[in-house]
């Protein structure tokens, strides 16, 4: 089962925005255009999926290394 495209279009836009209140329906139908293919919701779930997962070990001894203040951007 895949969600549909607004469904994760939405949900996307709650993470995004502060503010709850500036999503507008208008805004979910052109965020979710891209995703009606199946293809692309799977790569939109597969990428949470991702995000979702713990840090391994190693990564945590990594980044715990890190002693300069530090943005890190991922995308």
């Amino acid at each position: 089962y895949l969600p549909s495209a607004e469904f994760i279009a939405r949900n996307i836009l709650r993470e995004a925005f502060y503010d709850r209140s500036k999503i507008t329906d208008a805004m979910v139908s052109r965020y979710a255009e891209p995703l009606k293919s199946s293809a692309a919701r799977g790569a939109v779930l597969e990428t949470a999926h991702q995000i979702a997962e713990p840090l391994s070990e190693q990564t945590k001894k990594q980044l715990a290394a890190i002693r300069t203040p530090t943005l890190i951007i991922w995308g």
